[in-house]
């Protein structure tokens, strides 16, 4: 997988006011943990017999083949 499964999802910029004042931005979460909660959503509803640990890792197994494929459309 050519792309860094820790890319931040939704990363903000850090401010700079006139005063001196800074608001540090931070990465937010990671882009593999964003599409395993999107993830999650599916396999849970789909899967109700599973239980919780299952459907996490279900949930990033789902992650992990989108960021493969998504790195193969974009290298």
């Amino acid at each position: 997988m050519s792309r860094d499964i820790l890319q931040p999802a939704f990363p903000t910029q850090h401010r700079f006011y006139n005063n001196g004042e800074v608001k540090y931005g931070d990465d937010g979460m990671t882009l593999r943990d964003y599409f395993a909660a999107a993830a999650l959503a599916v396999v849970a509803s789909t899967y109700p017999e599973k239980n919780y640990g299952q459907w996490a890792t279900d949930a990033y197994y789902l992650a992990d083949e989108m960021l493969k494929r998504g790195s193969k459309t974009h290298d």
